[in-house]
């Protein structure tokens, strides 16, 4: 049972003394949306509070430990490796796009001024389906790209 059909359902018995008092059909109507907006506007707001004090105390968390991070302005463009025929990718298209794709992210890449990482040439396995990552492909693609951020990094240097 939805919860508005169940709260009407609970509440017969205030609709009655409504409607015996003279309220209309749609005033009782307006008061449940009123009702439902408001409960929904408090649980965004409390959800919002809640998500800046996770914010700030991971922030404070992370600032409190020894670790020293350096970041260099600007962007990488990674192309994610193509997919290969398996359970999910049937048609030759799909594989020929995802080719195209990896010369489209390296021609924005210049165009951009960007660095630009390409996966397909870090060896990564993928499953069956053609699409997702095996397990040795995880870590191929993760020292392919510490690799990748490296590089990076030196030319930004």
């Amino acid at each position: 049972m939805r919860p508005a059909a169940g709260s009407h359902g609970e509440r017969t018995h205030e609709i009655g003394i409504r409607k015996a008092v003279g309220a209309r059909r749609r005033t009782i109507l307006m008061l449940f949306l009123m009702e439902s907006v408001v409960l929904c506007l408090l649980g965004c707001l409390i959800g919002v509070i809640l998500s800046y004090l996770v914010i700030y105390g991971m922030a404070g968390f992370l600032t409190s430990m020894d670790i020293v991070i350096s970041v260099k302005p600007g962007a990488v463009l990674l192309a994610p490796p193509p997919m290969q025929r398996g359970e999910w990718v049937q048609r030759k298209t799909l594989i020929e796009e995802s080719e195209k794709l990896r010369q489209r992210y390296r021609a924005l890449a210049e165009k951009r001024g960007c660095f630009f990482a390409d996966a397909g040439d870090w060896d990564v396995e993928l499953l069956f389906d053609g699409v997702h990552f095996s397990p040795s492909g995880h870590a191929a693609f993760a020292r392919g790209l510490s690799e990748a951020l490296r590089d990076c990094e030196r030319k930004t240097v």
